[in-house]
């Protein structure tokens, strides 16, 4: 919330008015008290297209008016209090709805449509943002404003947008609407819905009847009615805090109800009944840039950011800092005013330490094209109470040049929290120097630290490499031929991953059932058709390899020479296209488990690999589902450190991330008291070589016995 202007009056209506909430498209809205003291959401409209006549509609489900009028100040509109979040900011925190909440939902919102059509009025601006969570149902905001009578059936297909949105995540307005992964059970009353023939979608009286109508008590999920429960023991005091109904789209397809980037800042408890005071301006962060716009200094503490001025990163390159062989992409603004530290309403930095031109810039450009996705989203729909900038710097993969980096990110203020770096080789040296600044930094490739025990602000995001050894044994034993005897290959050219793999594969292999046939191979081992002749002469009928892509292809390429037919699985450092290419008709076969999962075909993913598609025009790249959900999740740490009360620092927001679990699109993520991965999504993902590409096979079974590292 923004303090009031010199132009600002001090009352409208009788009212008194505490400050700004934000200005939107259709008006100006204040956080103002009544006479009585009772917090209201107050909107000035910039054009009022008829003159204000009082409610006309009552419904359970639709937030009244209390008041309005026109005067010297213009024509205006209260509304009470809502103490629950808007839907975006509930499912951006718990996920999407489960069914049941989805269907009670849709069915009480119809309910409420049905109100207004059956009075010969329609809303005509539904979409997520408008809808707030209560204990007994849903929230229709803004139906005092300008309405269209007799179509119906946009509001209809709106609705139906919402509830994809509810289901599944996703902003819904795709067309066609991606519903791959709606639940069944409402497939059919969505896709009615978003019939492309108005006549075809049903009205709201049937959807209602369809769907349940009002539900009331226990609708929600325990953790969402619990987060309402305690909203509403701390209702607006003075200044503080940001009420009202939830803003509206810039502007809205006629009949798609596809709507612009941003929202009007004017929504309920988005941030929390006590989100701290914006703080006065600072000095601007050097060496960060904004992804996807954000507010002015001018625009809302507690809304949208607008996207203002987005630089198309894929064309820009990367910007080389001080001749060195790493710099940073960066997505600019066009303004901004950074706000002082700790403030709501501040602009803050999150770091991206990332390989993009080096051995590992496949995953590092997953990353980056991951966050800067989640990134733009939430600035341009999460009504967040700050402005976020990404800073990516990249490490050529290069332990030097990533301390470098490190230290570059750690010595701006701005900083938060970094994301990366993306490999092993240069984990410890990066760790070392976020440790000594205290900047939390949580990985998402690294499988292994040396030093993990020296790193606390080191969150781990996927299961350690070891963890994903451990499902290798599984992997084979659910084959089609459980193998009896198993050759264990430990290349020491791959150093610790290799020997991670083959211990946790030896240490989780059921002895009784399978012998383990060991071979070590020297680094920088070349020939393999020693250790091959050897493994076929103890009989074994798979392999297990712990290298990298140069030598599992080094491998394949002799185990088919020598006619062998088993099954041969490798870790991730070995599923390169390296791998394909130096293999060939060889790599045909060969399984592999990673860390990470491949949303264009993980059915959990959603429609996330069609929406990368859109932004990036190419599939994603591995751990850009991991990057989304990092950024989100750190959002979110953000967002729950202001509602807690407490300031925006390096040490809250970690503290913050050690105490949450986040759905993501990936795999839930959690950590533990040591900051290692503790969530319950799989140890590992299976993939195999079909036709030279690597195809995903699903996730790996879960590991039985062992530990991470």
């Amino acid at each position: 919330m923004e303090p009031l202007r010199p132009s600002d009056p001090p009352r409208i209506g009788g009212c008194r008015l505490l400050g700004r909430l934000g200005e939107g498209s259709t008006g100006l809205v204040y956080l103002a008290r009544s006479v009585g003291g009772t917090p209201l959401a107050l909107k000035v409209l910039h054009r009022p297209r008829r003159p204000y006549r009082g409610p006309v509609v009552h419904h359970p489900c639709l937030v009244r008016v209390v008041g309005g009028g026109t005067d010297e100040n213009g024509t205006w509109v209260a509304y009470p209090y809502e103490p629950g979040p808007a839907l975006p900011p509930a499912v951006a925190a718990h996920g999407p709805l489960p069914r049941r909440s989805v269907r009670a939902l849709g069915g009480m919102l119809a309910d409420a449509l049905g109100a207004l059509h059956t009075a010969g009025l329609t809303h005509g601006g539904l979409h997520p943002g408008k809808i707030l969570l209560a204990a007994d149902g849903p929230r229709l905001t803004d139906t005092a404003g300008p309405v269209v009578r007799g179509d119906e059936a946009s509001d209809i297909f709106a609705l139906g947008q919402v509830l994809v949105y509810a289901a599944t995540g996703r902003t819904p307005y795709d067309d066609p609407a991606d519903l791959a992964d709606v639940p069944r059970s409402l497939l059919e009353v969505l896709q009615a819905c978003l019939d492309p023939d108005p006549v075809l979608r049903p009205v709201a009286r049937e959807l209602s009847e369809e769907l349940g109508g009002h539900q009331g008590e226990g609708w929600l999920p325990p953790a969402l009615t619990a987060e309402i429960a305690a909203r509403a023991q701390h209702p607006p005091a003075g200044e503080e805090h940001t009420p009202g109904p939830p803003g509206e789209p810039r502007a809205r397809h006629p009949e798609r109800g596809r709507y612009s980037r941003g929202y009007d800042a004017v929504g309920s408890g988005l941030v929390g009944p006590a989100a701290p005071r914006p703080g006065p301006a600072g000095p601007a962060a050097s060496g960060t840039a904004a992804a996807g716009g954000g507010h002015t200094a001018a625009e809302p503490a507690t809304g949208t950011p607008t996207r203002r001025g987005l630089i198309a990163i894929a064309a820009a390159g990367l910007v080389v800092a001080g001749g060195t062989a790493f710099g940073a992409w960066m997505v600019r603004r066009a303004k901004g005013t950074a706000g002082a530290p700790g403030a709501a309403g501040s602009r803050w930095t999150i770091g991206l330490h990332v390989d993009l031109s080096g051995p590992q810039a496949r995953y590092g450009r997953g990353q980056y094209h991951g966050i800067t996705m989640a990134l733009e989203e939430l600035n341009e729909h999460g009504n967040l109470p700050f402005q976020l900038e990404l800073a990516v710097h990249d490490d050529v993969g290069d332990p030097p040049s990533a301390a470098r980096a490190a230290a570059e990110l750690a010595a701006d203020p701005a900083v938060l929290m970094v994301i990366g770096p993306t490999g092993d080789a240069v984990a410890d040296s990066a760790a070392t120097v976020y440790q000594d600044a205290g900047l939390p930094v949580l990985s998402l490739s690294v499988g292994h630290l040396t030093h993990r025990a020296d790193y606390p602000v080191l969150l781990h995001g996927r299961p350690g490499t070891g963890t994903t050894g451990l499902a290798i044994p599984g992997c084979l034993a659910a084959g089609e031929h459980p193998p009896a005897r198993i050759g264990l290959v430990d290349d020491r050219t791959a150093d610790t991953h290799s020997w991670l793999i083959t211990r946790a594969v030896s240490g989780a292999v059921d002895r009784t059932r399978v012998a383990l046939v060991p071979r070590v191979l020297p680094a920088g081992t070349e020939d393999f058709a020693p250790v091959t002749a050897e493994l076929l002469a103890e009989g074994v009928d798979a392999v297990v390899y712990g290298g990298l892509p140069d030598g599992a292809a080094r491998l394949a390429r002799a185990l088919r020479a020598a006619g062998w037919s088993g099954t041969a699985i490798a870790g991730e450092a070995a599923m390169d296209p390296l791998f394909l290419s130096d293999a060939g008709q060889a790599a045909e076969g060969w399984r592999f488990v990673a860390g990470h999962t491949d949303p264009a075909s993980d059915t959990r993913a959603g429609g996330f690999a069609p929406v990368h598609r859109r932004r990036f025009g190419e599939d994603p790249e591995p751990y850009a589902a991991e990057g989304y959900d990092a950024a989100r999740m750190v959002v979110i740490a953000m967002q729950r450190t202001l509602e807690e009360g407490e300031s925006l620092n390096r040490a809250n927001v970690l503290r913050r991330l050690r105490t949450l679990t986040y759905n993501g699109v990936a795999r839930p993520l959690a950590f533990d008291r040591a900051g290692d991965y503790a969530g319950t999504g799989p140890a590992a993902y299976q993939y195999e070589v079909e036709a030279g590409r690597f195809r995903f096979l699903g996730p790996a079974p879960a590991p039985t016995t062992g530990s991470d590292e």
